[in-house]
């Protein structure tokens, strides 16, 4: 017979508690434990209780073989193949939030459409934005798949029609060459050019930290996309829109400010363009985290990375750039994506047309080119 506990590991490095039920022989699971003693004593227990329970202990009261919500979330969580450990970890923590909403008591097998849906509405409520509503319910989803798979409900989070409130998107502020100046003298001495690289190139801050000193070349003006850091601070040899390996044009503001970089900040042999003294790269965490200290000293509490992307594919366009030009330089793979960073029509800009209606009106010439002279 095979053994009636165990525990085994998971990805986080908490233990998940397993026991063979003493009646149906099915596997079950007792929870997620920091150790692997807490979880046999966790998964000793549920059987003792199991035991009591049919020998008709009347200190016991019928339970559902499911867990609770509490106790599964985390376990199902750990369990989600291909999943970052950045994404992971955000995960869990929205799953703190629907065991508050939820409370502890609530069972994995009692979720369904309608526990989605009050997720929903306790989000509006609270006036939370899409995009955390839309998480609270991605998680919810996995964690009644999860469930599923393991036996405890039937309910599929793909059958559910949930509505989600509609998004507002909020016009941005375009960053002027005043207020770009203003982040690159805010930023660290080493990091100021990351501003520029953004702002003349588009490119997104991943592609910015992960630029190596051989992909520059001053000498023709070009700067080789080759690739990217993810949010783990793993460096991969592609970027998002698999445009690894293009090669961006530079502008002779940010050629200067690259020579001038190179010369100061950069080390014989150093691989990352952007490094610490030690060669290890800054990475976007601390790239970001520098950029938020550096925009309350702006003035530009605000503004964010991507607004200097927003503001170059808006600038270009303004000046008349073809769209297919546009969309290879940002390396989306759908005009469409394109558009919706192009900023939207200014007032300024409607007005010079608006503005020739109040012109007057001169009587039509009368035609010449019929009339015979006499």
């Amino acid at each position: 017979m095979s053994k009636q506990v165990w525990a085994e590991e998971l990805p986080s490095g908490n233990w998940s508690a397993r026991y063979r039920h003493p009646i149906t022989r099915r596997k079950e699971r007792a929870g997620s434990h920091p150790s692997e003693d807490a979880a046999l004593a966790a998964a000793r227990k549920a059987v003792r209780e199991l035991v009591r329970l049919y020998n008709g202990d009347p200190d016991l009261s019928p339970v559902s073989g499911a867990p609770t919500l509490a106790e599964y979330a985390a376990e199902a969580i750990d369990a989600l193949p291909h999943v970052r450990p950045s994404t992971r970890k955000r995960y869990h923590s929205i799953a703190r939030q629907l065991v508050k909403h939820f409370g502890d008591r609530v069972r994995v097998d009692q979720l369904d459409e309608s526990s989605a849906r009050s997720v929903v509405a306790a989000a509006n409520r609270a006036g939370l934005s899409h995009s955390t509503c839309e998480g609270r319910v991605t998680v919810l989803g996995h964690i009644v798949d999860q469930a599923g798979r393991d036996g405890y409900t039937t309910v599929r989070s793909v059958d559910w029609q949930v509505p989600l409130p509609t998004e507002v998107r909020r016009q941005r502020e375009l960053l002027d060459n005043d207020t770009v100046g203003l982040l690159t003298c805010a930023m660290p001495y080493r990091l100021w050019v990351a501003i520029l690289v953004s702002r003349d190139t588009g490119l997104r801050i991943s592609e910015v930290a992960g630029l190596r000193v051989q992909d520059v070349n001053l000498a023709r003006r070009l700067l080789r996309l080759v690739g990217s850091f993810d949010p783990d601070g793993v460096w991969r040899e592609h970027t998002k829109g698999h445009r690894a390996g293009i090669e961006l044009p530079l502008t002779r503001r940010l050629t200067a400010a690259l020579e001038h970089h190179i010369r100061n900040n950069v080390r014989q042999g150093q691989t990352w363009l952007f490094a610490y003294p030690d060669g290890e790269p800054v990475g976007i965490r601390n790239m970001r985290a520098a950029f938020d200290r550096a925009r309350t000293v702006a003035g530009v509490p605000d503004a964010v990375w991507h607004d200097m992307r927003r503001t170059l594919l808006t600038t270009l366009s303004d000046e008349g750039t073809p769209l297919q030009h546009l969309q290879a330089l940002a390396g989306h793979a759908n005009p469409k994506t394109t558009r919706n960073y192009i900023q939207r029509v200014r007032a300024e800009d409607l007005a010079r047309w608006t503005d020739t209606i109040d012109r007057p009106t001169t009587p039509p010439e009368p035609p010449t080119r019929h009339l015979v002279a006499v």
